[in-house]
């Protein structure tokens, strides 16, 4: 998830990939551009497995933030990529974390 800031969407998506009890995933990595959010997240989000807290920039490559480029099927961006100084740049850095089929959300 791009910009998870305060978890807000982020609830609700992990709501969504748990009903029944069932994890419907194999990890979820929690981002912003600040780590000043992941403690919050961290106490927020602690009944829930698998979660990965790590700095994203979304102006900047994956490879220049030490992400394997097609490492994800689906990226979740909620109200977050139009605070970006170049979106359009902001979108193609995004497509290169996802699988080939991935998804953006």
């Amino acid at each position: 998830e791009m910009g998870a800031g305060t978890g807000s969407a982020t609830g609700f998506v992990l709501n969504s990939l748990t009903k029944g009890g069932t994890q419907r995933y194999s990890s979820y990595t929690y981002t912003d551009v600040s780590t000043s959010f992941f403690t919050q997240g961290e106490e927020k989000f602690s009944n829930y497995e698998d979660i990965d807290y790590r700095l994203y920039d979304m102006e900047k490559t994956p490879e220049e933030q030490g992400i394997e480029p097609e490492s994800y099927d689906l990226v979740i961006a909620s109200c977050v990529v139009h605070v970006t100084a170049n979106v359009v740049n902001a979108l193609k850095n995004i497509r290169q974390l996802l699988k080939p089929g991935g998804q953006t959300v």
